[in-house]
């Protein structure tokens, strides 16, 4: 029993030490296209802030011409277009070379958007083949294993939507 006292004291003052130790402050955020070798960087940036751009203003069929091979008709996409959710803000967590046949750019980050009466945010990426002419860039929102769409991991700061 002394025993069991003893071990208790022990971790309280060691709990309590372990909490006055200064927590080493997180790094500023740096540029997620750092990593991006500067002869590729400017049309890596260029190309993410097109496709966030044509999101925002819903422009459905430039989005359309820049998916390259897409899964269904021009005039379904569009359709479909006009009922999905509006984007506010992409912003960028981390940036990704790839070696896949067609795509060569993985743009990873956290959307803010607008959908069904409320601002959301959800991870998403930005795929990219710039390789290639026609150059071709989809924008994908992660979806969960159990369904639906993925929360931001790392919500931003001035998009969090309870803010």
């Amino acid at each position: 029993m002394f025993i069991f006292l003893l071990l208790g004291l022990f971790l309280s003052s060691w709990q309590a030490a372990a909490a006055q130790v200064p927590q080493t402050p997180q790094a500023p955020a740096t540029d997620p296209f750092e990593s991006v070798p500067p002869e590729a960087r400017d049309e890596v940036r260029k190309s993410t802030e097109l496709i966030v751009n044509l999101y925002k203003q819903r422009q459905w069929s430039r989005i359309y011409d820049l998916m390259g091979e897409a899964s269904t008709t021009r005039e379904k996409f569009i359709r479909n277009g006009s009922h999905t959710w509006t984007l506010f803000e992409f912003s960028p967590t981390r940036v990704k070379e790839l070696n896949e046949e067609n795509a060569n750019w993985l743009v990873n980050g956290c959307a803010t958007v607008y959908d069904h009466g409320q601002r959301r945010q959800w991870e998403s990426f930005i795929e990219m083949d710039l390789k290639h002419v026609p150059k071709r860039i989809h924008f994908h929102t992660v979806l969960k294993k159990r369904g639906g769409l993925m929360p931001c991991l790392h919500p931003t700061k001035g998009n969090d939507p309870a803010e």
